[in-house]
């Protein structure tokens, strides 16, 4: 089944289909949840495993959504069925995550045909890390309550989270019976703009570094690729929504970059922090408020869990012990920073910072 994945990553997992508010009813076999960040902020939440889940004194307790984490799709659906149909016919929607070698689509014959014998009816998918597949699954009988997702706002999520999962599998391909996951050219483009500032021959610490496209287009003499999963031998596998980022490869790193990364994390504070007091330059991206299209339910169709405006990054980047030094403007939502810290010596490359190619 490949790398154990970390209960982190299902909290996260469950966190890409999770409606803004609600209490949780948590059903879960012999995989743990940490049920930590926006998915248990302000959240009332009644745990419990397969064995010891009584429908009456679960369900008493008024809960708006069911999360069942499973090891595997059709054979979970079997192990957990009895706990699935009471949840459906309690009319509760609810979040399945299994652990999958490959992404299983929102419309397979195996996961709409047991759903549907339990109850339910699969309606959005999504493939938040390698090895995990979400599903929303909505009671598909009569329902005499006043469900949440019947209601105008909630159908508007629900067919939201069906599109992005829609995109989120077309973007995804097979190559040597393992998944391989695009990203958009966009990402790559930015890169280009983000090599053309940066002086050759710098040691690189790339946070969130995905596809390693800086390392495309950029003459580096050391590059040290950090996410919060392995994409080869070389990445520093770190969650930064939950660790410290390792000291031995900030001392090591000329300059750190994070590009589009910094939306994701629940305290990018206290990262900002860690770079500062260890004397390095920062370059990041990020996608700002002002920019942003402004609709209701907007904020549920990614994952950012931070919303700041221009004004706000800046000062809080300020005030973790950064100069400002240089701002573009990249494509029609992002800003490019190139941030020094304050304490510690200039270094001579800091001043020789190239013009963006346009």
């Amino acid at each position: 089944m490949g790398q154990p994945i970390d209960p982190r990553t299902i909290d996260d997992a469950l966190s890409a289909l999770m409606p803004p508010e609600g209490a949780l009813l948590v059903v879960t076999g012999d995989i743990d949840i940490a049920l930590g960040g926006r998915l248990a902020a302000g959240r009332a939440a009644i745990r419990r495993t397969p064995s010891s889940f009584s429908a009456e004194e679960a369900l008493a307790a008024q809960p708006d959504l069911g999360v069942c984490v499973l090891r595997e799709p059709i054979a979970g659906f079997d192990q957990a069925g009895e706990t699935l149909q009471t949840l459906a016919a309690a009319g509760l929607p609810t979040i399945v995550t299994f652990t999958t070698p490959s992404p299983v689509e929102q419309d397979d014959p195996g996961i709409a045909s047991g759903a549907a014998a339990l109850g339910f009816r699969a309606t959005a998918a999504a493939i938040p890390a390698e090895g995990l597949t979400s599903f929303l699954l909505l009671p598909s009988g009569e329902i005499t309550n006043a469900a949440w997702w019947r209601s105008q706002d909630g159908q508007r999520f629900v067919k939201r989270r069906r599109k992005r999962g829609e995109r989120m599998l077309a973007d995804d391909t097979m190559r040597d019976g393992a998944v391989v996951w695009r990203s958009s050219p966009k990402w790559e483009d930015r890169s280009v703009v983000v090599a053309s500032l940066i002086p050759d021959d710098l040691a690189v610490l790339d946070l969130g570094c995905g596809k390693m496209f800086i390392e495309r287009h950029l003459r580096m003499r050391a590059y040290a690729p950090l996410d919060r999963m392995a994409h080869d031998e070389r990445t520093l596998v770190v969650d930064m929504n939950h660790d410290d980022l390792p000291t031995d490869a900030l001392a090591a790193a000329d300059l750190v970059i994070a590009l589009g990364v910094f939306e994701y994390v629940v305290d990018p504070e206290r990262q900002f922090r860690t770079v500062s007091a260890a004397g390095k330059p920062f370059l990041l991206s990020y996608n700002v408020g002002e920019l942003r299209r402004r609709d209701a339910g907007d904020a549920q169709l990614t994952d950012w869990r931070n919303d700041w405006t221009t004004v706000e990054l800046i000062q809080r980047l300020i005030a973790s012990g950064f100069a400002l030094e240089r701002l573009i403007d990249y494509g029609p939502r992002q800003r490019i920073l190139v941030a020094i810290p304050r304490a510690g010596d200039r270094r001579d490359w800091w001043s020789r910072l190239g013009a963006p190619k346009t």
